[in-house]
């Protein structure tokens, strides 16, 4: 289970093994913060319990750095 990335881009196969993520321009972007972070981690988690590769936006669950810091984001 993956859902859509914040900012969707595309993936591009290159000569080889090689591929590169090309993300489109866009003058406005919404960063993420610490809140959103808990809340995909949170959600990943509840997902992981269903299917072992699954990931929020990228986010697989809290580590451990998410509660050293307190603003991991920044």
């Amino acid at each position: 289970m993956r859902l859509m990335s914040l900012i969707p881009g595309e993936r591009y196969d290159l000569s080889g093994n090689a591929r590169v993520h090309v993300y489109p321009y866009s003058p406005v972007i919404n960063l993420r913060n610490n809140a959103d972070d808990l809340r995909f981690a949170m959600l990943a988690t509840e997902a992981r319990r269903r299917y072992a590769q699954a990931d929020v936006f990228g986010v697989k669950r809290p580590t451990f750095l998410f509660y050293m810091l307190p603003n991991l984001i920044k």
